[in-house]
């Protein structure tokens, strides 16, 4: 019946979509249609019954154990400190495991809230498809420390949008001590600058000119989307042939040759290592199958952003994508460190999906949105219903 019910309501959210997409006059009630559709799903993220995701077991180990000598000692201090202070201090308030779904419903309401604020009103209830047969149940069901790390790197998305770059310091420190994995969200910085009076977001004229005339940040990094388009697929085809870092490389990229605490980012990559050593990952495909589908989706927005223009938004999507692919290849020998790091950027991508204007854009967006679903609900079995 979980299952019924979800894509039940996907169908609804998936109308919703087609309709404020190609209907001007419903346009102005999407934002209500938006958080209509979205209403379920986060009464579902709050009072769901506790089991019946696959890392709900772990979590609640992690609920029962966690106490003050956690931080006393230091155990927590180099982990995802935030998220472990919150359901801490939830805890004391309110010791029952149920915590846990609240700050994660609460969580999923601001991101939501920040994808108004970064998506147009024609594409909205798109990205909120594509958001709810992915992220949702990969993060606000299932890895609530990524889920509480996206919020904060939607934040530091919104604030580069906004020119405010000093905010985004902020918004950065804190998803990645929500969550490790977002420690390389400080590549971003390497592609704007502040600049007053800036008048060009440009990426070269070989295949798209785009100007701004807002004041606040311009691109430092200069290759067009055609470029970059080939950067993605070069990057693709090394993984697919296996032409990436080995273990050994990736592991003196980042791990001295001493042992590093688990309880640190080091530790866990140094744990992951290990895993990959004793051939954990060897049945694993290298390739993140659900990135032949972003080929389709980036280059029909290649082609429509080529003719329209690039927005701010829309370029600090394609930097997401063009981040998730090259972390991709990079940690390709460790599966579990690759798979957190493309999964956190490609929220990202969801900028670039919240611009689109094209149909081909949109039934892009649509069959990349059942394929997540596909890929975590058949190949995945992130649900436990046996618990119900």
């Amino acid at each position: 019946m979980v299952q019924v019910g979800f894509i039940f309501f996907l169908i609804f959210v998936l109308v919703n979509a087609f309709i404020s997409f190609f209907s001007k006059n419903y346009r102005k009630y999407a934002l209500i249609f938006y958080w209509l559709s979205a209403t379920p799903f986060i009464g579902f993220t709050a009072f769901r019954q506790w089991g019946i995701m696959r890392d709900d077991r772990a979590y609640k180990n992690i609920f029962n154990n966690l106490d003050l000598s956690h931080f006393n000692d230091g155990v927590l201090a180099a982990r995802d400190p935030i998220w472990y202070f919150l359901v801490f201090l939830l805890k004391s308030l309110y010791e029952h495991i149920n915590v846990i779904a609240y700050l994660s419903a609460i969580v999923f309401v601001v991101k939501l809230y920040v994808l108004t604020k970064l998506c147009t009103r024609k594409s909205l209830n798109l990205v909120l498809l594509v958001y709810l047969c992915s992220f949702w149940q990969l993060h606000d069901l299932t890895q609530f420390r990524a889920s509480l790390s996206v919020a904060f790197f939607l934040f530091f998305l919104w604030s580069l949008v906004n020119s405010n770059k000093a905010l985004s310091y902020l918004w950065y420190l804190a998803s990645v001590l929500s969550h490790n994995s977002a420690f390389f969200v400080a590549i971003f910085w390497a592609f704007v600058r502040e600049k007053r009076n800036a008048h060009s977001i440009s990426l070269s004229r070989l295949f798209l000119r785009s100007e701004s005339k807002e004041n606040g940040f311009s691109v430092i990094f200069y290759p067009s989307l055609g470029v970059s388009f080939l950067y993605f697929l070069t990057f693709l085809l090394f993984i697919e042939f296996g032409i990436f870092l080995s273990l050994e490389d990736v592991m003196s990229l980042f791990v001295s040759g001493f042992s590093e605490p688990a309880s640190t980012p080091l530790g866990q990559l140094e744990m992951y290592g290990d895993r990959a050593a004793s051939g954990n990952y060897d049945s694993f495909r290298s390739l993140p199958l659900i990135l032949l589908l972003v080929v389709c989706l980036y280059f029909f927005m290649l082609l429509e952003f080529r003719k329209k223009g690039l927005n701010r938004r829309a370029f600090l999507g394609f930097i997401s994508v063009i981040i998730a692919t090259f972390l991709s290849w990079v940690f390709a020998s460790i599966s579990d460190v690759q798979v957190r790091f493309y999964e956190l950027f490609f929220v990202g991508a969801l900028l670039l999906l919240g611009q689109v204007q094209n149909k081909l854009s949109f039934l892009a967006g649509v069959i990349l949105a059942f394929a997540y679903y596909a890929k975590l609900n058949i190949l995945w079995n992130i649900w436990d219903l046996s618990a119900l």
